[in-house]
Order: structure tokens, then sequence, then C-alpha cells
């Protein structure tokens, strides 16, 4: 139901740490989206550099709190959405005031040291805050999303996969296919018999002469040939319709293989704690056991060249199938709901049905800790290692090593790379992110020299720390479209570290 993807969004607060453009643009992006309100955490003052580099800003802001400021404008887009600001330095929140983030559905950080971020990443798990952090660097920027699990009800793939479960036919349908008499028909009848119905007579015929089920190009072509013997003319839309859905119609009823993981997940141990989702994957494990290992019916039966009655009888059929699918599913649930010491009706009848309708393509995601990334745990320094090692994806890999460099010299240093100071050597800076850079290789072990570190080195040098518009504005869009996928469990979300490169406008997911 859109609607409840909306209320879920309109439910949604949202929590920037630091004013920056790609956090900004992000918060822009959202706001104009929908969420139900926002919270921007910044301490520093509006100056003159903050006005070249930031749209949201304007000279009469000069002077003003830079989260102020900016709250005010972004108010300004969506007044159904409320803003606040707080004028604090994110980094001593999160160290004294941990409680400051409950309540929080999302917390999108941008620019901060991993340290902090692995405290803040702390949090937010506890809270069941999902984390996104972001790091922009001159030409190259980053974005990790981190949380314990996420449930994808409602992926939406790109290319629609009809269960039209004609390997294994209901008596209803089984009934309404046998009702036609092909060859009785003239030929204006016959050219409006809906294509199920010509596959299911055409496999009965082929049945008749073979055993067995359905395998292989050598049977389907088989199968062709008998709805080719079925026609009188060559340009029947039913029947080129049932022979483009040969090979398509009988697929197997084996579970799929993300469902077996799913239903191999620990999180299976139920307790009066978990979450509704597994409650429903437990019932759906119960029912493919009873039901010989074939998925519940979504119900949804393709458009096809028929009559408006035959239609209507078609999806009445499969609709019913599918009803009479998720009840059993929902006498499972339930069972599971009471064996916990949770009330029977705690998972409405129409959860079930949705979760049924869209059970093939669940998705469980789970992203790792960012202080396991730090310490290189979890497999994150052998995945990093591999993709250091393959050409395309080594460009990559490398800007990430550089953006962790530049963060450990910046923590050092106390300024970036690049950027003036007393003590400033464009050649000094070169030479120190080199040196932190080859050695965090060789904590992954990593012995060889990478060169496209060398150029990539310079060049981040040479930015100076400055974050551009063009990058933040794509990092701050596609940052949005994760935290509405997150939101409102639509969409499959990135589950890994996005690397994007601005010169060549590409980006990779990696680790």
């Amino acid at each position: 139901d859109p609607e409840s993807w909306q209320t879920k969004l309109e439910c949604c607060k949202v929590c920037l740490l630091n004013c920056s453009p790609t956090g900004i643009e992000q918060m822009k992006n959202l706001v104009l989206g929908g969420i139900g309100s926002f919270t921007l955490v910044d301490k520093g003052n509006v100056d003159p550099r903050d006005l070249g580099k930031n749209f949201m800003l304007t000279p009469t802001d000069l002077g003003e709190g830079k989260a102020k400021a900016i709250a005010a404008h972004l108010n300004e887009l969506n007044p159904s959405v409320a803003g606040s600001f707080v004028d604090e330095d994110p980094n001593d929140i999160i160290a004294n005031n941990s409680e400051f983030f409950s309540g929080f559905s999302v917390v999108i950080a941008t620019q901060l040291p991993l340290q902090t971020v692995v405290v803040l990443d702390g949090i937010c798990r506890n809270e069941e805050i999902v984390l996104m952090v972001f790091r922009s660097h001159g030409l190259i920027a980053t974005m990790r999303v981190s949380f314990g699990e996420h449930v994808v009800i409602d992926p939406k793939p790109e290319v629609a996969a009809y269960d039209l479960r004609l390997s294994q036919p209901w008596p209803e349908l089984r009934d309404f296919a046998q009702q036609f008499e092909l060859k009785s028909m003239d030929d204006i009848s016959l050219r409006h018999v809906p294509f199920i119905v010509l596959l299911l007579q055409a496999a009965h015929d082929w049945e008749l002469n073979r055993s067995g089920d359905l395998e292989g190009s050598k049977d389907y072509n088989e199968i062709k040939n008998v709805l080719n013997g079925m026609r009188r003319t060559h340009d029947e839309e039913n029947f080129q319709e049932a022979l483009r859905s040969v090979r398509h119609a009988w697929k197997p009823t084996s579970v799929p293989r993300h469902i077996l993981d799913i239903l191999d997940d620990d999180a299976l141990d139920l307790t009066q704690s978990s979450p509704d989702f597994w409650f429903q994957i437990a019932g759906l494990g119960a029912f493919l056991r009873q039901n010989g290992g074939a998925m519940p019916l979504d119900g949804h039966i393709p458009d096809m060249t028929c009559t408006t009655d035959a239609y209507i009888t078609l999806q009445r059929i499969y609709r019913d199938k599918a009803e009479s699918d998720a009840k059993l599913v929902g006498n499972f649930v339930r069972a599971f709901l009471k064996r916990a010491g949770r009330s029977e009706d705690g998972i409405s009848n129409d959860e079930v049905r949705s979760f049924c309708k869209n059970v093939s393509q669940v998705r469980v995601l789970r992203w790792r800790t960012f202080s396991a990334e730090a310490t290189w745990e979890e497999g994150c320094g052998a995945a990093l290692s591999r993709h250091l090692a393959t050409n395309e994806t080594q460009p990559y890999a490398a800007i990430y090593i550089i953006l962790r460099a530049v963060d450990i010299f910046s923590e050092r240093q106390n300024r970036q790379p690049g950027e003036h100071s007393d003590n400033y050597d464009i050649r000094q800076d070169v030479i120190r992110i080199k040196a932190i850079a080859y050695g965090l290789l060789s904590e992954i072990g990593v012995s060889v020299r990478v060169s496209v570190l060398d150029d990539l080195i310079e060049e981040a040098v040479r930015c100076g720390g400055s974050e551009l518009h063009a990058v933040a504005s794509v990092m701050g869009g596609i940052g949005a479209q994760e935290v509405i996928k997150i939101v409102t469990q639509q969409y499959v979300p990135c589950a890994r570290t996005l690397v994007y490169d601005a010169t060549k406008s590409t980006v990779i997911a990696l680790l």
C-alpha cells in the first residue's frame, strides 16, 4: 500500500551531524521527500567561505550559527517538515551525551573521524538507529550505512517474475483449463483463449506420450511443437504469448537460494522479543514443510489476450489460491506467537497476506560494524586486499585507503593535508600521507606497491580538504535515496561502502 510507505517516511526523524555541503544536499532531498522532522547539529558560525560552498546560505546569514541558518532555509522548502537545530560540537555530544540520539530514526554523520564514528556506531546500534556516514575530499567520496538488521519487504525487481504454478496446477486451475474445447471452437473464440489454458492443455497432450516433468530445451521445444499444432493461423496473439512463456511458465518449485539462507538464520530461535518478521519466516518454513517445498502463491497474473470474463475468472482462481496459502501461513504464525508467549493476534491477517505476496523477493541485510572495519576484522582486510589485486576495483580500493589515511593525518596534525598552516609544506604532506597509506596496506598484508596510490595521494593533498559542490550533489542525492529505501523497506539499499570517483563519474560498492 503506497500510503503505508508514505506514512513510514512521515514518521522518520533525521539527525545531521555537521552541516557540510554533502549533508545539506541530502537533507534538502529528504525534506522535499516529506520526512517527519530533522535536527541539524553544528557548532560553527557562517563565514565567507561557507557562502562559496553551501548553496543553502546567503550573505545575510554571515555571523549566524550555521545550523540555525540552514535549518531556517530547509524549513522554507517544506513547511510540513518540522526542523530544529543544536549549536554544539557533534564530537562533544557523541562523547558526553549519547542519550541525545534516542528517538531518531536516522543519524547522518559527515566528515567525522573514524574513531568518533566507531563510538557513534555503537550508540546507534544500541538504540536501533540507522547510521549513514559520508567522507568527501576533493573529487573522491565514500558513503556507508551501518545498521544491525534490515528487512526489505518490497525490493521492486526490474522484471516482474510471475508465478503461474503451471508445474503444479491445483484442482480449480486444472478444471478451468479443461473447460475449453479447443478443437470445436471457431477461429474467433480460439483467439481469445488465455495463454495459460493453452500451455496447460499443451502440457497435458505432451504428457500423454511422455512421463516426467518438463526439463531442458528439448522438452520445451516439444511443447512449442504441440502449441504450433493447435494453431489455425500464424497471427494469433494468445498463441504467441504462450510460445514466449513456455520456458518461464514451468518454474521449479524449489525455494529460492536467498530464502533458504533466511530459513537457516539464527534469528529463527524465536523469543518473546523477536521481531514480527521472524515469526512470519517461521510460519513460512512450516508452510513449506507441509506444502512439499512450494512457496505461497502471490496471486498475480500478467495481462493477456483473452475475454474479460476469462481473465476475471483466472484472477479469482489465482487470488483465492493465494488467499488460501496466506491463511495457512497465518495459522502457523499464530502457533509460533503462542509458543513464544505472545498474543496470537500480534500479527494481523493483512500483514501475513502482504508478507506472502512479497516473500519470494524478501531480503535480510546486516552491516559490518565500524569497529570491525577500523581494525580490519570480519573479513574487511581480506576483501580490501582482493579489490586491490583486481584491475577493475583497484582504483576504488585505493580511494578508500587514501580517505582512511587522510583521516589519520587529520587526527595527528589537527588539520587537513594540503591545508595552509604555519608548518605547511605540500611535499611533506604528500610524504606523510604515503607513509600512512602504505602502513595501512601492510596492516592488511599487502606488500606490493600500488602505483595508482601515488597519483591519487597527490590529488588528495592538492585539494586541501575541500568539499566540492558537484561531489556533494551526487553523494547527497544517493544518500537520500538510500535513506528512503531503508525507511520505507522498498528496494534494496547498498550493503557495502560506496566509493565515488568524480573524475570518472563512477561509483562502486566495496567491503
